[in-house]
């Protein structure tokens, strides 16, 4: 009872609070810039206002993506799904070129070689062509197809 009471003593009085697994709390005196009152209410509202702005762009970026995605094959878009699940979104890498005087590329998501064959077949072709290694989907710069 007397841990409770210096917990909610220690939360008035506004000092921080960090729990120790032997003593029970122990209890840290705020910086002195954060003395004075918590402003709850006030954190509340900020929290609040930053969700919904956080809102507005997932809608942007969905709509975004809704009006990209329906021109898109719905075998591809599963197979994008797929892959992106296993990378955290990160369904696509770069061909990077790992040197300007030769003809050498790598993979941008696991940056494994990648043979100049498959750099052809993605310049020339609009088929999915997956890294051997990472199995993301592979794609060019533009500069590279031009």
């Amino acid at each position: 009872m007397i841990d409770l009471f210096f917990f909610i003593a220690a939360i008035i009085r506004g000092h921080g609070i960090f729990f120790n697994g032997k003593v029970g709390i122990r209890v840290v005196q705020r910086p002195p810039s954060a003395q004075g009152p918590i402003q709850v209410d006030e954190i509340r509202k900020e929290a609040e206002s930053k969700a919904l702005e956080l809102e507005k762009d997932i809608a942007e970026v969905q709509a975004e993506w809704d009006a990209e995605a329906k021109d898109i094959p719905a075998e591809a878009l599963q197979f994008f799904h797929r892959v992106a699940e296993t990378y955290d979104g990160e369904a696509m890498a770069e061909v990077e070129q790992v040197d300007e005087s030769s003809q050498s590329y790598s993979c941008g998501g696991c940056f494994m070689r990648i043979p100049s064959e498959i750099v052809n077949v993605l310049s020339g072709k609009d088929d999915i062509v997956r890294c051997s290694n990472c199995t993301r989907i592979l794609y060019l710069k533009k500069d590279y197809i031009e």
